[in-house]
């Protein structure tokens, strides 16, 4: 179980280079392949081989922009009893709505958004009891990276609050506000403009909307109103989500369309299921769309 960014320093550092690329980013709880571009003072080895990531050299490149892809395709795993009526009901799935996935938020530890929640309340109680709770099936030690940084200075958010526990949060409002969405029927109505992806040599125009950020507050839309509304249910200020903290008003598809399902019974686990999903998509949505899963148990087998 490892980040991709991680497999990318772990590469680097064997082969001897740096300035590590990619154009996405991958589940940590998964067995995936991706290109990485590294930049090498001297030829790298041909194949590298670093713990968990193994690299084959395929050739010379140039660097690689996040995003630049044409999606992903997945091969999920399914324990079900019902093998038969699993891959009917995934078979039947042709759009998922933008929701990031849980794994957005931390795989043992699916909580990054809790820390930049606490931080940002300025509650260190909550944040401290955060850190030493232990979630089922957690195999590391505490404290963790998260609870170490954040350990350094919890009152002086401005200051320590790591990126990636704000993008986390501003991810959570954004699920929770397309949520409503969702519960008053249409996606497209809250549409503020559209993202044209190529998606496995299709072009694909997808209604979207901009990530909660602070020039959302008093803009008047209907999804700028369902983000104001979870932002003061959740006790937070929109002027969390700053352009001066890093963050960008960029556009997300509120839907992703589901390509090349398949899905077949038997195998080494009850059923396999295959689809490609357009950059941002996320496989564990389309599951989720068509079965009802246990989370805790997915990811109790991430290390096996």
């Amino acid at each position: 179980m490892i980040s991709t960014p991680s497999a990318g320093k772990a590469i680097a550092g064997v082969g001897g280079c740096r300035e590590v690329s990619y154009s996405g980013l991958k589940d940590a709880c998964s067995a995936s392949w991706q290109h990485f571009a590294v930049r090498c003072p001297r030829a790298p080895p041909r194949i590298i081989e670093a713990g968990r990531v193994k690299a084959w050299l395929l050739g010379v490149s140039g660097r690689l922009v996040r995003g630049s892809h044409d999606g992903n395709l997945f091969r999920v795993a399914l324990e079900t009893r019902d093998p038969a009526s699993a891959c009917s009901n995934i078979e039947a799935v042709d759009w998922i709505p933008g929701f990031y996935g849980p794994q957005r938020f931390g795989v043992e530890r699916p909580n990054s958004h809790l820390y930049g929640y606490y931080l940002a309340r300025g509650d260190l109680p909550g944040l401290v009891r955060e850190a030493l709770y232990r979630y089922p099936g957690e195999s590391r030690g505490c404290p963790g990276y998260y609870e170490k940084r954040l350990a350094r200075s919890p009152w002086k958010a401005e200051e320590v609050m790591p990126r990636i526990v704000l993008e986390a949060l501003q991810s959570y409002i954004f699920n929770r506000a397309l949520s409503m969405a969702l519960e008053r029927g249409s996606l497209s109505s809250i549409a503020e403009g559209e993202v044209v992806l190529g998606v496995w040599g299709n072009v694909v125009r997808l209604p979207a909307v901009r990530l909660p950020h602070s020039s959302l507050a008093g803009r008047g839309t209907e999804w700028a109103r369902l983000v104001e509304r979870v932002t003061e249910e959740e006790g937070l200020d929109l002027k969390l989500f700053s352009t001066a903290r890093g963050l960008k008003p960029s556009l997300r598809p509120v839907r992703y369309p589901v390509l090349k399902v398949k899905c077949r019974e038997g195998g080494p686990w009850d059923a396999w299921a295959r689809m490609a999903l357009p950059p941002g998509g996320y496989a564990t949505i389309a599951v989720w769309r068509a079965l009802e899963v246990d989370w805790l148990r997915s990811y109790e087998g991430c290390n096996l």
